[in-house]
């Protein structure tokens, strides 16, 4: 998505626009240095002009907005955060500190799948030997685009993770951390 050849209309990309029926949005679950971390509402952001997008990562309430574009949202059936090997630190190393969590999130809810990812994010840093880099915004600081999605404005998901139902699957549950463990 996004392709700058393709051109734009409207502020989308017209391959959203004009050849898309279905999107699903993938994500890598990873740390951000400024966001805190990026996932699906992040992901969203192919759909626009590269010059919004800089834009949008100055005002972080605002980069939910093209997922809740009402063509974006009517063509994405599915949201799928990939954390088989989430990025630990955003050290701007071409390869980064991951860890093996060797897991995928699926959801039709990109802010609950988000919210999610951020308190895995948050528990293994908490676990890791590694401190966090003085300049590197925790995991949390995601909330700043993620409670504003959830806006009546804006009504693309749940950020309250009382709120949100998480389902394990999977013959390797054991060695996945347990989100109820996980403080909000």
């Amino acid at each position: 998505m996004g392709a700058e050849s393709e051109g734009y209309r409207g502020g989308l990309t017209r391959i959203v626009l004009d050849y898309c029926t279905v999107i699903i949005n993938v994500a890598r679950l990873r740390a951000d240095r400024q966001l805190g971390m990026r996932g699906c509402v992040v992901g969203t952001l192919a759909s626009v002009p590269y010059a919004e997008r800089l834009r949008l990562f100055g005002q972080p309430d605002e980069l939910a907005l093209p997922g809740a574009n009402p063509v974006v949202r009517a063509k994405t059936k599915a949201h799928i955060l990939e954390a088989y090997q989430p990025v630990l630190y955003d050290t701007g190393e071409k390869y980064p500190p991951v860890w093996e969590y060797r897991a995928v999130l699926m959801s039709s809810d990109p802010v609950a799948l988000d919210v999610t990812g951020m308190r895995l994010l948050a528990a293994e840093q908490a676990l890791s030997q590694q401190p966090l880099p003085e300049d590197h915004a925790k995991p949390e600081k995601a909330l700043s685009y993620l409670q504003p999605a959830t806006t009546d404005a804006v009504g693309l998901g749940q950020s309250d993770p009382a709120l949100i139902t998480v389902e394990l699957l999977g013959t390797a549950r054991e060695t996945l951390i347990q989100i109820e463990q996980i403080e909000p």
